[in-house]
């Protein structure tokens, strides 16, 4: 029996860095949201180190691995939060398990952010990291060329990988 694309997710990204992230959370994110699991290795990789205890921050603790900040509750991916966590004096969403932290950011994704509704998912399907990052990670934030720089090192290193394994990513959705 050959290795899923979920299995190889597991056994090549998340088990070296002792995630609680599953290859099936990354194949779901793509069946409930469109978001190809490259997109999902690249962006939790700069976020949480892909949910690495150690090595991706107290973030990792509360289930949100996309560094998700916290504002209205009403926003869908707000409701699956089961409160907040401040964290160098910022406020971020805290979620009860894996999934739900998983899911939050899937809907983040997707349909977010709340002033420019679908921007996120629009600049990662037209392979824009640059556009995407400007707005989640902030353009004007100190460090934003080298966390730039980090996203495309992470998405072509993923991306190689994957492809080498015989799982390559939809070519319309690549960068």
């Amino acid at each position: 029996m050959s290795e899923t694309e979920a299995q190889f997710i597991e056994r090549a990204f998340l088990g070296p860095h002792h995630s609680r992230l599953t290859g099936d959370m990354f194949t779901s994110l793509r069946r409930w949201y469109g978001i190809e699991p490259l997109w999902t290795l690249t962006i939790l990789g700069a976020e949480t180190s892909l949910g690495d205890p150690r090595l991706g921050g107290p973030l990792v603790g509360v289930n949100n691995f996309g560094c998700i900040r916290a504002g209205k509750a009403s926003t869908p991916w707000a409701k699956l939060a089961c409160g907040v966590i401040t964290v160098n004096d910022r406020v971020w969403w805290r979620f009860k398990t894996p999934w739900d932290g998983i899911a939050a950011w899937g809907r983040l994704i997707k349909i977010g952010p709340t002033f420019i509704p679908g921007y996120y998912l629009e600049r990662l399907r037209a392979g824009d990291w640059r556009g995407w990052a400007k707005v989640y990670y902030g353009e004007s934030v100190k460090g934003f060329e080298t966390y730039l720089d980090n996203i495309l090192h992470l998405n072509a290193a993923f991306k190689r990988k994957l492809e080498a394994a015989g799982f390559p990513p939809a070519d319309r959705w690549s960068a």
